[in-house]
């Protein structure tokens, strides 16, 4: 009996993301952006602590969470 041909195969979602994230990760970050990088990843950190902390929604929170993530790190 013969074997079934399978369905060629197709790059999933996570292949091309996997492929994109590798892409990106070559390539130089001028120091400004890595820092905005740094300064957003910190304000979503403490928007999500605060949404955690006070049980509000996310979009409750408040807006100078930025301000917030810089008092920390000063």
């Amino acid at each position: 009996m013969d074997k079934p041909v399978p369905p060629p195969t197709e790059p999933t979602i996570d292949d091309e993301l996997a492929l994109l994230l590798r892409e990106i990760e070559k390539e130089a970050v001028p120091d400004r952006l890595m820092e905005l990088a740094l300064q957003l990843q910190e304000a979503l950190a403490t928007r999500r602590e605060a949404v955690e902390r006070d049980g509000s929604s996310a979009a409750d929170a408040p807006v100078s969470v930025l301000e917030e993530a810089q008092q920390k790190r000063d």
